[in-house]
């Protein structure tokens, strides 16, 4: 399997991710040796791995935040919790859902945790999730937004999108790619149903909405391993928004990837 680090410099800081798909999702935020992860659905031992290709070790993760519970978002959590005693955030629901109470710090939607190099401010997202929360980012460099595994657009986003200057965002399936996939009937409903995932023409029609003079940069979450490609990512919705927004830069998120460090 290759695996390939996708990563975003904005300045002095970096942004990437381990893997973003239906397998594992692991965003990160470097500032001076110092990482901050979303998410951890890679191995603890991948992790390391991907560390020491950043020239870090665990000893530079300042914290763990976890979005919500299913597995692609948290197969390494469990061990990350045993191996070390690095802060891991997540709701109350989540927490108990996962058994992991006794090792984790809460956090609550709309409410700011401030940290040395970046403030999170969680929201809730809708998703077929025990408890399920996007993030407003502020960091040196500006404010982002990140939102993975969403059923669909909500006030919430609407609302917080336009404040930020990156933009991170699933474009999960192509409506025709779902309708003619192999996918039984219950799962074609449950992702695109309102509780899944975003398609593409709904990912577009959102960012036309709230893409501002302030956004800078886009990055597209998630495709679906069977029901997406770049190339419809970039035909349905990069090309469209590049026309009318050719002041930001738009990325594609890998969902298994080598490193380029």
């Amino acid at each position: 399997m290759f695996l390939i680090l996708f990563a975003i410099f904005v300045d002095n800081m970096q942004i990437g991710s381990f893997g973003s798909g239906s397998k594992q999702n692991c965003f990160y935020l470097l500032h001076e040796r110092k990482i901050w992860l979303i998410d951890l659905g890679i191995s603890f031992r991948r992790l390391q791995k991907y560390l020491e290709i950043l020239q870090c070790d665990i000893s530079c993760v300042q914290g763990l935040l976890i979005t919500h519970d299913h597995e692609d978002h948290t197969r390494g959590v469990f061990q990350f919790a045993r191996q070390t005693n690095i802060p891991i955030y997540m709701h109350q629901q989540t927490s108990r859902f996962l058994a992991l109470e006794h090792r984790t710090q809460e956090i609550q939607p709309y409410q700011t945790y401030h940290f040395e190099d970046f403030s999170f401010f969680p929201f809730p997202l809708i998703h077929d999730a025990v408890f399920h929360m996007g993030f407003l980012i502020k960091t040196s460099e500006g404010i982002m937004l990140y939102a993975s595994d969403v059923g669909k657009i909500d006030n919430h986003l609407l609302k917080y999108a336009p404040k930020a200057s990156i933009i991170a965002i699933e474009a999960n399936y192509d409506e025709e790619m779902l309708a003619h996939s192999w996918y039984p009937p219950h799962l074609k409903q449950r992702i695109c149903g309102g509780q899944g995932h975003l398609s593409n023409v709904q990912t577009r029609e959102f960012l036309f909405k709230v893409i501002s003079p302030k956004t800078k940069k886009e990055i597209f979450l998630h495709l679906s391993e069977n029901n997406n490609t770049k190339e419809r990512v970039k035909e349905t919705i990069i090309e469209p928004l590049q026309a009318s927004f050719p002041h930001v830069d738009f990325f594609i998120a890998e969902r298994e990837e080598w490193v380029v460090y």
